[in-house]
């Protein structure tokens, strides 16, 4: 793994593609829970348990797996919050508090995309009705994201 820097930039990492195979690997198994051996790793990612241990070793494989995870969840984000909105809808408070929680995050990080699902700064919520989020949720499709 090599660090490369710009002036006034975050690092651009350029990693082999037996590292992005193994950072596959650990992004789909954060999206099951299940938990892996390193072994484990190598066997799913196509090679060396030396290389999984070399790339884990490495001071800048937090900062990669970051990265990583951000493009991920970024790269997700339509269909991780209609699950949220789903869960939420069951009337667990467990999954209503992490809605909000979620929402607030959303919110600091990202508000332009509140403004899409117009919630107030009180997230209060009658704001979004159980209709609207049932027609969010009906025109959902993972290769096409909401319709307009």
């Amino acid at each position: 793994m090599r660090e490369i820097r710009f002036e006034h930039d975050t690092p651009l990492f350029v990693i082999s593609p037996s590292q992005k195979n193994i950072l596959d690997v650990i992004s789909e198994v954060l999206e099951t829970g299940e938990i892996l051996t390193n072994k484990q790793i190598a066997e799913r990612a196509g090679c060396s348990l030396q290389t999984v241990r070399r790339f884990l070793k490495d001071q800048n494989h937090g900062q990669v797996l970051q990265a990583s995870l951000n493009y991920m969840v970024e790269s997700n984000l339509v269909e991780i919050f209609a699950a949220l909105i789903r869960r939420s809808k069951t009337g667990s408070q467990k999954s209503q508090e992490l809605l909000f929680k979620t929402i607030g995050l959303l919110k600091d990080n990202k508000p332009d995309l509140i403004q899409v699902f117009n919630f107030n700064d009180n997230r209060q919520q009658a704001i979004i009705t159980d209709r609207a989020i049932d027609d969010i949720l009906e025109g959902y499709s993972g290769t096409r994201g909401i319709k307009p």
